[in-house]
């Protein structure tokens, strides 16, 4: 039998309401069915009027599923690796629609929990693991040389993600985590599987099934 579980819309907005807002976010809206901070309207119609073109390379990611990794070596790719800009603080040679909107790549979604709950943490969230897991329940081209290939890769690495600064960390960073109960790194772990360590079993077992129930004929499989 399928495990779930069943948390009250009830207890949902408790959640949301006590251990999800602060100054930064003080409340949140319901838009086309997501939940996004209560400022979204004032600059809805700038998302709406976005003006895109057909050379645009777009990362469209759940937080905390490697859209760093992604994006730097997206953006080396297609600058020819230029190691040397790629020095400047990666919010600013990146655009980040989600520093102004609340917006999946094929990561266990257990570690993508696990890994979000510390980097909603450092930012705002107040409550516990468990408590973020009932939230988070609820719901080409260019050809890049051999010996470019073996630099991307070093540069690409966890160790050297983790001491660049250009990616994980910056006045944005430090800005939206002032506020945050808990203090964790951006580039935090790395490695795959780390939520067995911190995540209830109860919640690895919903998990399990949910995935179960919701990746079936997707050919995705953890």
């Amino acid at each position: 039998m399928d495990k779930a579980i069943e948390t009250s819309e009830a207890e949902l907005e408790r959640i949301v309401k006590d251990k999800w807002t602060n100054s930064f976010r003080p409340s949140y809206i319901t838009a086309k069915g997501c939940m996004l901070p209560c400022y979204y309207p004032e600059f809805q119609k700038v998302i709406d009027d976005f003006e895109v073109f057909d050379s645009d390379i777009w990362i469209c990611s759940f937080p905390r599923t490697g859209t760093t990794w992604t994006s730097e070596m997206a953006w080396l790719i297609a600058n020819n690796c230029n190691y040397e800009k790629a020095k400047i603080s990666m919010f600013d040679r990146i655009r980040f629609l989600e520093f102004k909107l609340e917006r999946k790549n094929q990561r266990n979604p257990l570690d993508t929990c696990v890994s979000y709950y510390y980097h909603a943490a450092s930012i705002m969230f107040s409550g516990s693991l468990e408590e973020y897991c009932k939230l988070f329940l609820c719901d080409k081209g260019k050809s890049v040389p051999d010996e470019e290939i073996r630099i991307l890769q070093d540069h690409l690495s966890f160790e050297s993600m983790k001491k660049n600064p250009a990616v994980s960390g910056g006045k944005a960073l430090d800005f939206v985590k002032e506020t945050g109960p808990k203090k964790s790194a951006f580039v935090r772990s790395g490695k795959v599987g780390g939520y067995k360590t911190e995540m209830p079993q109860h919640f690895i077992e919903i998990f399990e099934s949910w995935m179960k129930s919701n990746l079936e004929g997707t050919g995705l499989h953890f």
